[in-house]
């Protein structure tokens, strides 16, 4: 999808990780997932998946590395 902002907005948060030295938040991103129909074609099933960046200090506390969780939202902006 040449309109997803999906991997600009990435390389943006984990940029404020290592220039804050704090945790940011991604909001919610939309993914389709390729999943096969019962006709046996290929479809798509929205997901939509929000993520947190937390950096990981060492002992000198310098960001050692930066941990990357997603959470499903899709239930969540369904309802």
């Amino acid at each position: 999808d040449p309109a997803d902002t999906g991997e600009t907005d990435l390389r943006r948060s984990l940029a404020r990780v290592v220039a804050t030295g704090q945790p940011d938040r991604l909001p919610a991103q939309r993914y389709p997932i390729p999943v096969v129909l019962p006709n046996g074609e290929t479809g798509f099933e929205e997901r939509f998946w929000s993520a947190v960046s937390t950096p990981i200090f060492g002992a000198d506390s310098t960001i050692q590395c930066i941990s990357h969780t997603t959470i499903a939202d899709t239930t969540h902006l369904r309802s």
